[in-house]
């Protein structure tokens, strides 16, 4: 049975005897992965001679498995020297990430049990790290297994984060990457895996589709290609991008919707494994925040609500041409921390949470992080070069697996969407930038200093603030500004959230100015 969401979850790996890669015969089972949801998407796994276990944070932007080695600063590292079966191949490797993290060292190779209910430990190939900034997370986030945003101040130390190892899946055709070593080890046909999440546990069937997991068909769309502002036109196919056409928001209490987006969109966008946060249009995120009544946290590029959104029974609607993959609110508001771990309030006492979107901008391009694809069933065909998309079942069934040996169509029931374009989109990726706040159309906006963070629920007026370090904060115009956002009216969602319109003494301010939207 599949754990519930923030309840320990470990995945049971045992090495079996080793054997050589050609005397390898698969049993008929399908192979799968289970894991848990943090600020990304992670499992475990067990390596070496000795059975070492390690945690994986699994990546789409990332083309192999990186492994932190016991030298390395990382406390999620593989002691190489403990493992009888461990092989130093030693060819460098030097990775580099879209999201300018890297990675450096050399290729190793031993025994990996990366499946969850099979006793199967295969000879694998990966990179060796003896540096690691890939997927650096705050280890509270990662220890506590907890799916919380973190918010940062200059004050934190480097000290309160950690690197995972990697498990890479993203389509680059790289020899060592673990699709193509999975075919070579007749585990899978085919450069293809499904990933969808049940219980809160996401699961990832490796050349297989499980057909109890969705309704409805699959929907079928183009990878996209990818290149960089400074090379336009050296494309290649790297990264799972895909076409976003639609963004709208449904209020299911009074049934009906807005349309986020005022022309279709043509959004090229990244399936992101590794992030809870969606990153999409600055502009676009203005007219979506402004629609819960959420803060604004320049410092952050986060916008800020009580966590009694998350009861809202409303959703919103991500629209791939002819599909529409429906996120319910309450995977998209997400609790707030300080660096310490400690939960974060709002002078009313109200629980503070973000809505788990930030700017492109941030970035360089845009991308749907582990709440999209928490409600989405989602194929990814490096094989064929295409993606398959379905709204995820909302009720955990019995599995019904299918093989896949060459295509997704021939598997299962499936629809072909944005075939006929001749000319698809590329996904250039520019360098980050900070967010343009300047508001193009002169409206007046209102800033309000009254909504502020502190560590502690309130019970009165006054705070004596003793368990977090006070940070300065500029001080808040109590007039119109002309770097606010232009709000054109009110908020589409409402929750009862109690808002104290008087600033307590003594309270902790985390963010520099906050903004409200009205």
């Amino acid at each position: 049975m599949i754990s519930k969401f923030l309840l320990p979850f470990f995945i049971c790996m045992t090495l079996t005897r080793p054997v050589a890669s050609s005397d390898f015969e698969p049993n008929s089972d399908f192979y799968q992965i289970q894991g848990y949801i943090s600020d990304g998407l992670y499992s475990e796994a067990t390596i070496g001679s000795t059975n070492q276990t390690i945690l994986f944070s699994i990546d789409t932007s990332v083309p192999s498995m990186i492994v932190n080695d016991a030298n390395s600063t990382e406390t999620l590292s593989f002691n190489q020297s403990r493992s009888k079966t461990f092989e130093n191949i030693s060819i460098p490797f030097n990775v580099t990430t879209l999201f300018d993290t890297t990675a450096l060292g050399y290729q190793a190779s031993d025994y990996l049990n990366i499946f969850t209910d099979n006793n199967l430990s295969l000879p694998l190939r990966f990179d060796l790290a003896s540096s690691n900034t890939i997927g650096l997370r705050n280890k509270n986030v990662l220890e506590k297994r907890s799916r919380k945003i973190v918010l940062t101040s200059s004050s934190d130390s480097d000290t309160s984060k950690i690197a995972p190892n990697v498990l890479g899946l993203n389509l680059e055709d790289n020899p060592i990457s673990l699709l193509n070593q999975l075919v070579q080890n007749n585990i899978s046909s085919t450069r293809l895996f499904s990933l969808y999440v049940e219980d809160d546990v996401p699961v990832i069937d490796f050349g297989a589709i499980n057909k109890a997991k969705y309704e409805g068909d699959i929907y079928v769309t183009p990878i996209l290609e990818t290149s960089y502002y400074t090379s336009p036109t050296d494309t290649s196919y790297k990264y799972p991008f895909v076409l976003l056409t639609g963004l709208s928001l449904i209020n299911n209490a009074q049934n009906i919707s807005l349309n986020i987006s005022n022309q279709q969109l043509s959004l090229p966008t990244l399936l992101d494994t590794s992030s809870t946060l969606s990153y999409l249009p600055y502009s676009l995120l203005v007219d979506l925040a402004s629609q819960f009544g959420a803060i604004y946290s320049p410092e952050h590029s986060l916008w800020i609500q009580s966590c009694s959104f998350q009861n809202v029974n409303g959703s919103i609607a991500f629209e791939f041409h002819d599909l529409t993959i429906t996120v319910p609110l309450s995977n998209l508001v997400i609790p707030l921390i300080d660096s310490n771990g400690n939960t974060l309030y709002f002078e009313s006492g109200d629980a503070a949470c973000a809505l788990a979107f930030s700017s492109s901008n941030m970035r360089g391009f845009s991308s749907l992080g582990t709440p999209f694809l928490g409600a989405t069933f989602t194929t990814f065909d490096y094989e064929n070069k295409m993606i398959g998309l379905a709204q995820r079942k909302d009720s955990a069934s019995e599995d019904a697996l299918v093989r896949v040996e060459n295509q997704i169509g021939v598997a299962v029931n499936a629809t072909t969407m944005l075939n006929d374009l001749k000319f698809p989109p590329t996904a250039v990726i520019i360098p980050p930038s900070p967010d343009v706040t300047q508001g193009s159309s002169g409206a007046s906006q209102i800033i309000s200093p009254d909504e502020l963070l502190t560590v502690s629920p309130v019970v009165s007026s006054i705070v004596t603030q003793t368990t977090s370090s006070t940070v300065s904060t500029q001080a808040v115009p109590t007039t119109q500004n002309a770097n606010a956002v232009a709000i054109t009216s009110g908020p589409f969602f409402e929750a009862k959230a109690s808002h104290t319109m008087k600033l307590s003494h003594g309270l902790a301010v985390l963010s520099a100015l906050c903004i409200f939207l009205f």
